[in-house]
């Protein structure tokens, strides 16, 4: 489902949560303008299109000075596509027809910060952690410890990107033990410091 705007969209996934709707299991939502902070701060986080706004303000400057120089401008409306569709967790569905291992990866999505064992996800989705980790890896093709690893390490990412949270506030957002822990699985897996992703995104944000 598209709302209209970044807020509307988190208005939605809300409305689904107390409704007890799984996004993005049963519904995927997306937004648009792609306003980090809303997007960042929904759970799960909002997909959402960044729009071409820049190239609206172009074409409009076109329009303008054309309008200064006394001459007419066409009258039908002149449509500007979006950037891109900025994919995030809310519209992330894996094809899992195994309803205990969409109950599984929900689990995850609902207690991220905190700390997960397999079989507090087992006994969550009511199966043994044996059968539940086999099941898991036959749908998603990881271990859950790997599909949780993975989700944490994009999460922390997207939060030194788009925010200016610390890295220790970033680290138990996201489950990690301490900040410390965390710049060495960044390093390890992205090959760069917290604090080199963030001046790098902040960099090319300015080209």
């Amino acid at each position: 489902m598209m709302a209209s705007s970044d807020q509307c969209g988190l208005t939605l996934v809300e409305a689904c949560r107390a409704a007890d709707i799984k996004v993005p299991d049963e519904i995927s939502v997306v937004g648009v303008d792609n306003d980090r902070a809303l997007c960042e701060v929904a759970t799960p986080n909002l997909s959402s299109i960044r729009g071409g706004h820049r190239q609206v303000g172009f074409e409009a400057a076109i329009l303008l000075d054309r309008l200064i120089d006394g001459e007419s401008v066409p009258s039908e409306r002149i449509l500007v596509p979006p950037n891109e569709i900025v994919i995030r967790e809310s519209s992330d569905c894996r094809s899992i027809s195994d309803a205990k291992v969409r109950n599984a990866i929900q689990f995850i999505r609902e207690h991220f910060s905190e700390i997960i064992t397999n079989e507090a996800i087992a006994k969550a989705v009511g199966l043994s952690r044996t059968r539940l980790q086999v099941r898991f890896r036959a749908e998603v093709g990881m271990s859950l410890h790997e599909f949780l690893a993975e989700r944490r390490l994009l999460r922390a990412e997207k939060l030194i990107q788009s925010t200016d949270l610390t890295f220790a506030d970033i680290a138990e957002r996201c489950g990690f033990r301490h900040h410390e822990y965390l710049g060495y699985v960044l390093k390890k897996e992205r090959g760069m410091t917290p604090r080199e992703l963030r001046m790098e995104e902040r960099s090319s944000s300015f080209v």
